[in-house]
């Protein structure tokens, strides 16, 4: 039998306090670390053991398990990918809060290395203080360290874990916005993660960044373009509208950003606006709202605004004397009618909020044809408001429905997961 360590907690202060007031791990945590990996070394058949072991170290190694991620133990050297990977499910088992407390023990005068490492493994664990950890982390570092783009991409790659595998980071870290408790050189890593967060639920933080300065307005318009609030069509409808604004801005790389951004969330209403940018004096605005505009007609008519002034008003007449009865034809008892009229429906993007909600509840068809024709219309409008119903529709007993359903839902995601709806769903909210 292995012989029990003794162990001790870090006798730091409490969570949220200065860097530079944490003091070392204890050393027989180090000892203890240290041999279950070695004796795990020495022999493999004992592994269950020894992971049981490992994993009953608690929080109190985390720092130390910190240490041997980030190479400081001259004993084991370097670690291999499948020991690393022990260490990491070991600080995945312990309490969340007080696994990251214990990681925010740095050694003394501990290096960029150091609190890289430390930042890396507090979006492993994540938990609700996970935000301030980060916070407290970039409290050690420079400014210029911070501002280094390798740092602020490790700082945007842990945010963005931690956002994705628990809604609670997001609102934790809008509340600490909220209380003023975020430092600004977090803002801009912290926006261009939540663009990435499939969801609106970073919608209230972004908001709160805005009108701080050019730079940071560009970067989180940026990030409102690439939000994809999946069933969520009332939030990429909020997106665009705090978008919108910044199509009249003194900026010019506001204003294109801002075309760039509506084009990305097919944002039918600034359609009028981007035609007027055709004659915009910056030529990279010019070309950014021609951009955004063949994005959302789905067009490559040419640069000039007679040309998109003659579409739109073409599309705003279908839409007052056609849209409405091809609409009721999906109503239609004959297939072939409401395969056509989804069809011609969908060769209308410009509308294409209002023409998915009605192609919509095609998904429950007693014909497969007709929801084969519904899930191309869906994919082809790049409707991820419908994303909730065509989860559901991978319920329906038929397999060609739901093999159909499956290849719409990956053509809007480009994730490739399958006819299981309880997979789309905790891919969307890992934390259900």
């Amino acid at each position: 039998m292995m012989v029990a360590r003794t162990l001790h907690a870090p006798r730091g202060r409490r969570f949220g306090s200065r860097l530079a007031a944490l003091v070392f791990v204890s050393a027989p945590v180090c000892a203890g670390v240290t041999e279950i990996l070695a004796e795990l070394r020495g022999d493999e058949s004992t592994r269950p053991q020894h992971v049981e072991e490992l994993h009953a170290l608690g929080p109190a190694a985390a720092g130390e398990i910190a240490g041997l991620l980030s190479g400081r133990s001259a004993e084991l050297g370097l670690l291999s990918a499948d020991e690393r990977e022990l260490l990491l499910e070991s600080l995945r088992s312990w309490p969340a809060t007080a696994t990251v407390e214990a990681l925010l023990a740095l050694p003394r005068d501990p290096s960029l290395d150091d609190r890289l490492t430390a930042l890396r493994l507090v979006g492993e664990v994540g938990g609700k203080s996970a935000i301030l950890a980060v916070d407290s982390l970039c409290a050690g570092m420079a400014p210029a360290e911070v501002a280094d783009p390798l740092v602020s991409a490790e700082l945007q790659r842990t945010l963005l874990h931690l956002m994705r595998r628990d809604a609670e980071a997001v609102d934790e870290a809008s509340r600490l916005m909220q209380a003023s408790r975020l430092r600004s050189e977090l803002f801009q890593p912290l926006a261009r993660a939540i663009g990435q967060v499939p969801s609106s639920a970073g919608m209230a933080v972004l908001e709160r960044l805005l009108g701080r300065n050019e730079g940071l307005d560009r970067i989180v318009l940026e990030a409102l373009g690439n939000l994809r609030p999946y069933g969520d069509a009332h939030g990429l409808g909020e997106a665009a509208q705090s978008v919108r604004v910044y199509l009249s801005s003194i900026h010019p790389r506001l204003r294109r950003q801002a075309a760039l951004s509506l084009g990305s969330l097919h944002d039918s209403e600034s359609v009028p606006h981007l035609i007027v940018l055709l004659d915009d004096p910056d030529r990279r605005v010019q070309r950014a709202a021609h951009w955004a505009l063949g994005r959302i007609s789905g067009l490559e008519l040419p640069a000039d605004p007679e040309s998109w002034t003659r579409w739109h008003e073409a599309e705003l007449e279908w839409f007052d004397t056609r849209c409405a009865a091809l609409i009721e034809s999906l109503e239609a008892a004959e297939a072939a009618r409401v395969i056509e009229a989804t069809r011609l429906l969908s060769l209308h993007p410009v509308h294409g909020m209002i023409v998915a909600e009605a192609i919509e509840g095609l998904l429950e068809h007693d014909d497969p044809l007709v929801v084969f024709a519904a899930c191309a219309a869906l994919a082809k409008l790049d409707s991820i408001g419908s994303f909730t119903l065509l989860v559901q529709a991978l319920d329906d007993p038929r397999d060609e429905v739901r093999l159909a359903v499956a290849r719409c839902l990956e053509a809007l995601t480009g994730e490739h997961l399958g006819v299981e709806p309880d997979v789309w769903f905790a891919w969307l909210a890992p934390a259900a």
